[in-house]
C-alpha cells in the first residue's frame, strides 16, 4: 500500500511546489517591475480580492478530486445572493425584513441544498455531472434574474459587512478563507470522507467494488461544494451591499483554472486544497492586479484569464502524460 501512496504523495508535494514557486516568482517581478506593487497593503488588498473565489474554489477541489466538475457555482452564487438581499430588505415590497441571524445562514442553507440536488441527480439518477451543472447553470441564472427583476437589491450592512472587511479592513475575509482552508485541508487528509474522495476520483469503481457506498460519498462532496459557495455568497453580498444576478460571474471559471493551476488533476485522485489557494491567489488576486498597475486595460482580463484556462489544463494534460 506504501509502495502505491508514495507516489501520489510525491506528485502531490510537486504539485504544491511547483504552484507555490510560480507565486513566488511571479510575485517577486512584479514586485521588481512596480514598487507599489510590493507594499503591504497591496497585498492584503489582492489577498482579499481573491477571498470569495478562493473559498468557491475550495468546494471546486473536493468535486474535481472525485472527477466531477460544477459549472454552476457563478449562477449559484448569484442566486443566493439575491435570496439573502430579498429577505433582508423585506422583498419587493420592502415588508417584513428578516434578521441578518436568518437571512444569511437560509441563504446558505439554500446553496447547500441546491449541491445537495445535484448530487443525488449526478449519482442515482446517473447523470453526467457536466451536464447536470451546465443546465443549472443556466436555470439559476434565469431564476435570480426574475427575482432580482434585472436590477441590482440593496440591503444595509450594519452589522454583519464585516465579513468582507466592512470598516475593520481586509484581515477578517483573509482569516475566514485560511480557516476553511485549514478546515478542508484536514478533512482531506484525516478523514474517512476525504480518503474516499481521493480513491473515488482515482478509481470510482475499485471503490464501489468494496462495498464503499460512493453515492452517499459523492453526495456529500457536491453538499460541501453548495455549501461553500454559500459561504461565499455572504462575502460578496458584503463586498457589494446587494444582491445581483451579476454576482458571482465567470466564478465557475475561475474556480475551476485556480483548482487546476494549484495542481489538482481534472480527471480527479490528484491534487490539494492548498494548491487551489495558491491558484486563487494568482488568478484573482496578482493577474488582475498586475495589470491595473501595467496600465492594461480591464477589458484584458476576461482574456488572460481564458488564456490561463487554457494553459492549466495543458499543464494538467502534461502532468497526466507524466505520470503514466
Amino acid at each position: 500500500m506504501s509502495a502505491q501512496t508514495a507516489p501520489r504523495r510525491t506528485a502531490a508535494i510537486l504539485n504544491r511546489l511547483g504552484s507555490l514557486l510560480g507565486l513566488v516568482v511571479l510575485c517577486a517581478a512584479l514586485a521588481a517591475f512596480n514598487e507599489q506593487f510590493r507594499s503591504f497593503t497591496n497585498y492584503l488588498l489582492l489577498l482579499q480580492q481573491a477571498a470569495p473565489i478562493a473559498i468557491i474554489a475550495v468546494g471546486q477541489t473536493f468535486v474535481i478530486l472525485t472527477g466531477g466538475i460544477d459549472l454552476s457555482v457563478g449562477s449559484l452564487a448569484a442566486l443566493t445572493t439575491v435570496c439573502m438581499a430579498l429577505m433582508l430588505s423585506g422583498g419587493a415590497a420592502h415588508e417584513h425584513p428578516l434578521s441578518p441571524w436568518i437571512a444569511l445562514p437560509a441563504g446558505v442553507l439554500l446553496a447547500t441544498f441546491v449541491g445537495f440536488v445535484q448530487g443525488f441527480m449526478i449519482t442515482k439518477l446517473k447523470m453526467p455531472p457536466f451536464i447536470i451543472t451546465l443546465g443549472s447553470f443556466n436555470a439559476l441564472a434565469g431564476l435570480a434574474l426574475v427575482l432580482s427583476n434585472g436590477s441590482a437589491i440593496s440591503v444595509d450592512g450594519k452589522g454583519w459587512d464585516w465579513i468582507y472587511g466592512g470598516d475593520i479592513g481586509p484581515v477578517i475575509p483573509i482569516a475566514i478563507t485560511l480557516v476553511i482552508y485549514a478546515v478542508a485541508a484536514f478533512v482531506l487528509g484525516y478523514t474517512r470522507l476525504g480518503r474516499y474522495t481521493y480513491a473515488i476520483g482515482g478509481n470510482e469503481a475499485a471503490v464501489r467494488l468494496s462495498g464503499v457506498p460512493v453515492d452517499r460519498y459523492k453526495i456529500s462532496v457536491y453538499a460541501i461544494n453548495g455549501f461553500l459557495t454559500g459561504c461565499a455568497s455572504l462575502m460578496i453580498l458584503a463586498q457589494n451591499l446587494g444582491g445581483s444576478s451579476s454576482n458571482g460571474q465567470s466564478a465557475e471559471l475561475n474556480s475551476i483554472a485556480a483548482v487546476v493551476i494549484g495542481g489538482t488533476s481534472l480527471a480527479g485522485g490528484v491534487g490539494s486544497v492548498w494548491g487551489t489557494l495558491i491558484g486563487a491567489i494568482v488568478l484573482v488576486g496578482v493577474v488582475p492586479n498586475a495589470l491595473v498597475m501595467l496600465s492594461v486595460s480591464p477589458q484584458w482580463n476576461q482574456v488572460v484569464t481564458g488564456g490561463t484556462v487554457v494553459l492549466a489544463v495543458l499543464i494538467d494534460v502534461l502532468r497526466k502524460r507524466a505520470r503514466r
